[in-house]
C-alpha cells in the first residue's frame, strides 16, 4: 500500500510537472507567434514606403500630363500623344490602390476632413473663408494606414 501510495504521488507529480511545461510551451509559443506577427508587419512596411514614394511620382506626373493636355492657345498645341500619357499614369496608379489594397494598406481620407494629428501632418496653414478653422484644404502627400497600424501620415494644408 504504502509502495502504490509512493508510485502515485510520484505520477501525480510527473503529470503536475508536464501541465507546467505545457502551459509554459503554449505561453512561449504565443509569444513567438506575436514577435513573428510584429516582425512581419515592420517588414511589409519597411518595404513598402519606398513604392509608396513612387506613387507620389506617379500622381506629379499625371498632375502635370493633365496640365499639358490642358494648354490649348491659339498657336500652341498640347503636344501629341499626351492623352495616352495620361492613360498610362491613370492606369498605373489604378494597379497600385489595388496593390496597396491587396495588402490591406488603405490612403487615409484628408481633404475636407477636420485635422487628425494621429494620421496627419499639417506642413502649412491656409485660408478659405467657405470652410471651417482646422479642415484641411489641400492634401500635398496620401497617407496610409493598415488597420489602426500608420503606414506613412498624410501631409496636410489646414484651414485657419
Amino acid at each position: 500500500n504504502r509502495e502504490q501510495n509512493n508510485t502515485l504521488r510520484i505520477q501525480q507529480s510527473f503529470i503536475d510537472s508536464l501541465k507546467e511545461t505545457l502551459k509554459l510551451l503554449k505561453d512561449r509559443t504565443s509569444k513567438l507567434e506575436t514577435l513573428e506577427q510584429r516582425i512581419r508587419m515592420a517588414s511589409e512596411k519597411k518595404a513598402v514606403l519606398p513604392f509608396l514614394d513612387i506613387r507620389d511620382g506617379l500622381i506629379r506626373g499625371l498632375k502635370a500630363a493633365k496640365a499639358a493636355a490642358a494648354t490649348r492657345r491659339l498657336f500652341v498645341r498640347p503636344p501629341r500623344g499626351i492623352e495616352g500619357i495620361v492613360e498610362g499614369y491613370e492606369m498605373a496608379l489604378r494597379r497600385f490602390g489595388r496593390a496597396l489594397t491587396y495588402v490591406g494598406i488603405t490612403p487615409v481620407t484628408a481633404l475636407d476632413q477636420p485635422f487628425d494629428p494621429a494620421t496627419m501632418r499639417a506642413v502649412g496653414q491656409g485660408s478659405d473663408p467657405q470652410k471651417e478653422a482646422g479642415i484641411v484644404i489641400e492634401e500635398q502627400v496620401c497617407g496610409f494606414v493598415r488597420q489602426d497600424e500608420i503606414i506613412r501620415t498624410a501631409e496636410v494644408i489646414v484651414n485657419k
